[in-house]
């Protein structure tokens, strides 16, 4: 059994076993097929709620893989497949807004980042991503609220982004918002 497993007290099939040792590897495709194995085969309660939870974070990081690859169509297919097996989560719901912004997709977009902000109504790279989102359809006065509420940054983003924006420096005020934006 995996260190994972045997600390949450799970007993699990060989299989799942196999999904285990793909995640130490960080080979998320190979894990998520072993725990989509352990979903339909497995019996018991606890073993399937272990493999859902490790085959949304399989398909997230699959999805930000493929993000970083500029694969965004298979990023928007993985991260629909995070959500239908796990719990939803600000990063997660972050990260299709991101996907849905490179796909051209501001609807969905906005839909994302409303979600994660209902969540966790704090998140600095939602609130980010939102001002961001605002800036860029014009919508400066919801814009400079959002990033109102930004917490300062280390890299002083925050401020440069308000000295940008006094300037009447759009695009770069933008690229401030979207560097804050950033999940690392």
């Amino acid at each position: 059994m995996s260190r994972l497993g045997k600390w949450f007290g799970f007993d699990t099939d060989e299989i799942c076993e196999e999904g285990f040792v793909a995640l130490e590897r960080k080979d998320f495709e190979e894990a998520a097929r072993a725990f989509e194995t352990c979903l339909r085969k497995s019996d018991s309660e606890s073993t399937v709620r272990l493999a859902r939870f490790n085959l949304a974070e399989c398909y997230t990081q699959m999805a930000i893989a493929d993000f970083h690859r500029a694969r965004y169509e298979q990023a928007q297919i993985e991260i629909e497949k995070s959500f239908r097996f796990g719990w939803p989560t600000a990063d997660r719901h972050l990260w299709a807004a991101r996907i849905a912004r490179r796909l051209e997709s501001p609807q969905e977009a906005d839909y994302q980042i409303e979600r994660a902000l209902m969540i966790s109504p704090n998140h600095p790279q939602a609130l980010a991503l939102q001002a961001a989102t605002y800036y860029e359809e014009g919508r400066t006065d919801e814009a400079l609220a959002s990033a109102e509420v930004l917490p300062p940054d280390d890299d002083a983003r925050v401020e440069r982004f308000r000295e940008a924006h006094a300037r009447g420096d759009r695009r770069t005020a933008v690229a401030h918002l979207l560097a804050l934006a950033t999940l690392r």
